[in-house]
């Protein structure tokens, strides 16, 4: 790492899958998995590209839970992965592991559609892959693989975020 200063984030969308966010911020590091209570995940952001992104949808209620990962990264890339993390803005949460309890900022939507939309197909691949990478609950990850998908009409787009070609590079 760079940087002495770090900065716990819990990733829950593409970042979840580390080959992605460690292209993106060269520092992070998996601390743990973790849970996210009173929380659903929804595909709620307008992306750039118009697709749905993920987005932490409150529920208050303790039987709603996202699982995601606690990265350490360093405080200088922090305006990196706010650039990245554009239409989102930043939240600290309580977050449940198996070291017990801590506090890791987040994304959340800043102007989240009113209902959840269907995700790329190489979008919802990210997270999966994500998901399997850090070993997350395995109901938690066909809950995943059941969100309906649209196929992404920009095939070079649809190209380079397919996990399987990151994965190579």
């Amino acid at each position: 790492m760079k940087s002495e200063h770090l900065l716990r984030y819990f990733a829950y969308g593409s970042n979840l899958w580390w080959p992605r966010l460690r292209g993106r911020i060269p520092s992070a590091e998996r601390v743990s998995a973790a849970c996210l209570y009173g929380f659903e995940l929804q595909f709620r952001k307008i992306g750039g590209d118009g697709s749905a992104k993920a987005d932490l949808h409150f529920t208050g209620w303790r039987s709603h839970v996202v699982h995601g990962v606690i990265y350490a990264i360093a405080a200088e890339e922090l305006p990196v992965l706010d650039r990245i993390e554009g239409g989102y803005h930043r939240a600290s949460v309580c977050l449940d592991h198996a070291g017990g309890t801590l506090w890791a900022f987040t994304y959340l939507a800043s102007e989240p559609a009113p209902q959840p939309f269907a995700p790329f197909d190489w979008y919802r691949e990210l997270i999966l892959a994500g998901g399997h990478d850090h070993h997350l609950p395995k109901s938690y990850l066909q809950k995943l693989a059941a969100v309906e998908t649209v196929p992404d009409s920009d095939r070079d787009r649809h190209g380079i975020n397919w996990p399987q070609r990151l994965a190579a590079e």
